[in-house]
Parts: structure tokens; C-alpha cells; sequence
């Protein structure tokens, strides 16, 4: 990542990255490797605040403390250690075991994006593998099933 606020970083695995654009900036995002190719997400969220001033943070997240589990990685500002202008976060959780899962909105008029980046998972008995990704909206909770080494965002965002 390299931008015109003088942020310049490689983003390594489990490392999640924030940019707010607010009122301008301009950035690029490339491999840094010559050998090695790269696999990444890019997401966006459209923040619900005018003119904010642009901002970037990254941070790298402890593979314990989301195991068997979610953890949120980005959220509101001030909630959340990544800060985001929008009612919105996206939550890490990888799955050592096989194991059922239940996830509750933060924010309840939002709804849910499941998607997959290893493994597998079912939610409503629908079966998701790696790169599958699933909405659901109009519940604040659902469950889910974690098969042994799936890796889950869960990524919540308004309905508007």
C-alpha cells in the first residue's frame, strides 16, 4: 500500500488494513513480491459522514484471540481499534474444530455477509467453501457451522 498521506506498508497475512478516502487522497495497492503471488480483499464500505479527513491504520491480528471464535478487526470509530466512519464492522474467526456458531448483530438494523476465505461452513443448511459468500438480512442472530479449518469473515453492514 503506498498513498498520498505518506502511508507506505506491506500488508502481511492475517493483517487487516483501513483506509478512510474522506475528503481526497489517492493510493495505489500492488505485490510487493517479484515471486510470490498475492491473494487479498479488498472491501468497501461506504462511510455515513461527509468531508471527514482521510486516515489509514494497520494491524495484525493474534490468530488466538480469534480462534473457535469471531473478533472484530474494524468497526465504528471508538469501538473498535480499527475505526470506520459507518455503522458497520467485520469480524475474524478461524475454526480449529468442527463446531456450531452464533453470531449476533452489533448494530440491528444492519444485516450480514458471510464470506469464506478457507474451509467450509453452512448457514440455513446452505454449504459454503472457500471464496463463497452468503447475505442474510432481517435477523439479529443466526447460527452457523464451522468445519475444522475454516476461515470466516463476518462482515456486517446497514440495509439501507
Amino acid at each position: 500500500h503506498k498513498d498520498s498521506m505518506g502511508s507506505a506498508a506491506v500488508i502481511e497475512t492475517v493483517e487487516v488494513q483501513v483506509m478512510s478516502a474522506g475528503t481526497g487522497v489517492e493510493h495505489s495497492e500492488f505485490n510487493a513480491s517479484q515471486t510470490e503471488v498475492v491473494s487479498l480483499l479488498q472491501i468497501w464500505i461506504l462511510s455515513k459522514e461527509r468531508n471527514v479527513s482521510p486516515q489509514y491504520a494497520q494491524k495484525r491480528f493474534d490468530h488466538t484471540k480469534y480462534t473457535n471464535a469471531f473478533t472484530k478487526a474494524v468497526g465504528v470509530y471508538g469501538e473498535s481499534e480499527l475505526g470506520i466512519h459507518q455503522d458497520a464492522s467485520i469480524a475474524l474467526g478461524r475454526f480449529d474444530t468442527e463446531q456450531e456458531v452464533e453470531y449476533v448483530l452489533t448494530h440491528q438494523k444492519n444485516g450480514f455477509y458471510f464470506f469464506v476465505i478457507e474451509g467450509e461452513i453452512t448457514i440455513a443448511g446452505k454449504v459454503l467453501q472457500k471464496r463463497d459468500a452468503l447475505g442474510v438480512w432481517d435477523t439479529d442472530k443466526l447460527s452457523l457451522q464451522a468445519k475444522k479449518g475454516a476461515f470466516v469473515l463476518a462482515i456486517e453492514v446497514p440495509m439501507f
